[in-house]
């Protein structure tokens, strides 16, 4: 009610000639002025403002703390009482003008300036609706801000969980804050967390599109993509989701495939050094654990292009003893005879790792054996060319 009686003060101070009617007449004059009618020989005159007592609604006010719940409550007094009224519009008192700045004085502008810089505008203006943060900002985030550019394809080497979500979207915005950011902030995940903001632009809002994700209606959404496709989470509900629940879909869909058990060498030599294989390395993991570890399924997706990866649980007995297993977890990498530290057999021979269990360590260890074999490669092929010369 109150704002509706502001506005009225405001179209009638805001219109000179009803500004002049009022000063002169009051509100019965304008009311006569409106009608059509002759204010001066309606009968009214003189008030200097309007009825003795009376008045436009409105006035001076003072604030106190609440507005809605929280803020500023405005309380006005009457201006436009008679003549000398203190508080009231007289002919060189009150300024409605300074009461509307004062009133909205730090609660952010109305567009299209006018009031002097108060960012009062027009009689249409309305506040300006100012743009969210960024959900995931550079440098402050866990979360890896993708696109079309830097999307995870077959050659990727991480596999990653993707958020495609909007950043002025409500319910992308309370998944981000409570369960996102608290997921990607969590260490030795086996893949990436990432996130795509499919209405940042056209061309990222084609993009999502692209990858079967409804723009419109469906954000935030979620998928786990491995070698460039998208498996996506079709479960999700916003108002249940949780950082573990995302953990546990990621960890449903690993690439148990690149993994192969191993229980004897018959199945270690079949299965990781078959003489067909194009791969010229394998790594084989003796454990002591029941479950292949995210950590496991990192490697094997990272190298899957150049080693086998075999696994062989719960100390296996037999094996343990062919390799000399003291200490669990051992890794061990068959590689071509020449750049083997132990002999394994004519065509293989063996390397150990010895550093410590953790992700970084191991990628650089098998790295440093995976730039070996690509240059004994292509020694091998330079002194081929010779000898076929």
């Amino acid at each position: 009610k109150i704002f509706v009686k502001v506005s009225e003060a405001y179209a009638v101070l805001s219109d000179k000639e009803k500004r002049n009617i009022y000063d002169k007449y009051g509100k019965g004059g304008l009311e006569a002025f409106e009608r059509g009618q002759d204010p001066a020989s309606a009968g009214f005159g003189g008030f200097g403002g309007g009825r003795p007592g009376g008045g436009f609604p409105g006035g001076g006010f003072h604030r106190q703390g609440g507005f809605n719940g929280g803020g500023q409550q405005f309380h006005f007094q009457n201006f436009g009482g008679g003549g000398g009224q203190r508080g009231g519009y007289t002919h060189g008192g009150f300024d409605p003008f300074s009461m509307f700045e004062e009133m909205f004085k730090g609660q952010g502008g109305f567009g299209g300036g006018g009031m002097g810089g108060a960012g009062f505008g027009p009689r249409t203006g309305q506040r300006q609706k100012q743009a969210p943060p960024e959900l995931f900002p550079k440098g402050e985030s866990k979360v890896s801000r993708l696109g079309k550019p830097k999307f995870p394809d077959e050659k990727s080497k991480h596999m990653w969980l993707i958020m495609f979500y909007a950043n002025d979207n409500e319910q992308s915005r309370a998944v981000a804050k409570q369960d996102y950011e608290k997921l990607a902030e969590q260490k030795n995940l086996p893949y990436k967390v990432g996130a795509v903001d499919c209405r940042s632009n056209d061309s990222a809002e084609k993009f999502c599109s692209s990858k079967g994700i409804d723009v419109a209606t469906n954000l935030p959404s979620f998928a786990f993509v491995i070698d460039g496709e998208l498996i996506m989470y079709e479960d999700f509900d916003y108002e249940t989701v949780s950082a573990k629940k995302l953990h546990n879909f990621c960890l449903d869909h690993m690439p148990t495939q690149l993994i192969n058990n191993i229980n004897n060498i018959p199945q270690m030599e079949e299965r990781l050094l078959p003489p067909s294989s194009p791969k010229k390395a394998a790594v084989l993991l003796l454990t002591d654990k029941y479950e292949t570890s995210g950590m496991m399924y990192s490697l094997a997706y990272h190298f899957r292009k150049d080693f086998m990866f075999g696994e062989s649980r719960a100390k296996n007995l037999k094996l343990a003893q062919t390799f000399q297993v003291k200490k669990y977890p051992q890794l061990i990498v068959f590689v071509p005879a020449k750049l083997g530290e132990e002999r394994y057999n004519d065509d293989y021979g063996l390397i150990r790792y010895s550093g410590d269990v953790k992700k970084e360590s191991i990628v650089k260890f098998l790295e440093g054996i995976q730039k070996a074999i690509k240059a004994e490669g292509k020694t091998s092929d330079g002194r081929r060319r010779k000898t076929e010369l």
